[in-house]
């Protein structure tokens, strides 16, 4: 390109060129530095949280409630004999603290119906927030936030700019950041 090409291009986008010093702009790289490593930050979380959430979709397939279908007897026959093993040590052995044993019996019943619940709840919660997150494969949560925020000030640029006399975004910016 030459002298004269160049200039014409430079006043033809001048309305989107700012003169720059370099507290500026390493200020400016330096808060998207920022900004990248909190989106990787967001990025590894969401990758945890898709994991854990795969667990729950392991749990919640029909082969797997299948089985547990079917082992559930097993487990509740092998309860019934948890406690007559209890009861025949506290009939054969009769030095034990059997007071302690009751505490131990409602500790471990509490827990156990606590638990069911607590995980009822717990599921619940996670499909609703599956739901309220849902991105439908568009992108990962921070690219979602960063495409926002950039609406967000494009929007409040132009609104600033319909105030203002002036028609230079650059001026726009100045004012929206004041």
């Amino acid at each position: 390109m030459k002298d004269e090409e160049v200039l014409k291009k430079l006043h033809e986008f001048a309305d989107y060129l700012d003169k720059g010093n370099i507290a500026s702009y390493l200020l400016r790289k330096i808060g998207w530095g920022i900004i990248q490593v909190l989106s990787f930050l967001v990025d590894s979380l969401e990758g945890i949280t898709n994991n854990v959430l795969g667990i729950k979709l392991f749990f919640n397939s029909p082969a797997i409630q299948d089985f547990i279908k079917e082992i559930q007897p097993f487990l509740y026959i092998l309860w019934a004999f948890s406690f007559l093993y209890i009861g025949y040590m506290l009939i054969i052995h009769k030095k034990v603290n059997r007071e302690q044993i009751m505490i131990n019996i409602f500790l471990s019943m509490a827990v156990l119906l606590l638990l069911n619940a607590g995980m009822v709840k717990a599921d619940k919660f996670t499909d609703e927030a599956i739901e309220a997150v849902d991105l439908k494969g568009e992108s990962t949560v921070s690219e979602k936030i960063i495409k926002q925020n950039i609406r967000m000030l494009h929007s409040s640029m132009q609104q600033v700019g319909k105030k203002q006399n002036s028609n230079t975004r650059i001026e726009c910016l100045k004012i929206a950041f004041r």
